[in-house]
């Protein structure tokens, strides 16, 4: 298991405070996956959660042109804007649905054929 961040897709504005396509919002999942067995008998429990958070963009100062944005640039900007709770909050959401997943409080089904 390897929690894994990743940009799904970014807003940008075309003008902004004298800037050209300055990123006011980016959408992120967070992922996780564990096969357990193999072949035919795998069974592969995920974890997602996927939102969205608009940036600040009050401050320019460190404005990245928009060329040379890389998605690491994107992902610190989002984990900045969260906050380390909030981080850490969604990464044990992410990893707590694969625990249920491999161990589920409810089932469905029925007890007859």
């Amino acid at each position: 298991m390897a929690l894994r961040w990743q940009i799904s897709t970014c807003k940008h504005r075309v003008s902004l405070n004298g800037q050209t396509n300055v990123i006011t919002e980016a959408w992120f999942d967070v992922l996780d996956s564990e096969t357990i067995g193999s072949g035919l008998t795998a069974v592969e429990h995920k974890g997602q959660y996927s939102s969205s958070v608009q940036f600040d963009t009050s401050d320019l100062s460190s404005f990245v042109t928009y060329d040379d944005v890389t998605e690491a640039n994107v992902l610190s900007w989002v984990k900045e804007t969260l906050g380390s709770n909030q981080v850490a909050a969604i990464e044990a959401d992410v990893t707590n649905q694969i625990a249920e997943s491999k161990a589920p409080a409810e089932v469905m089904g029925k007890p007859w054929s």
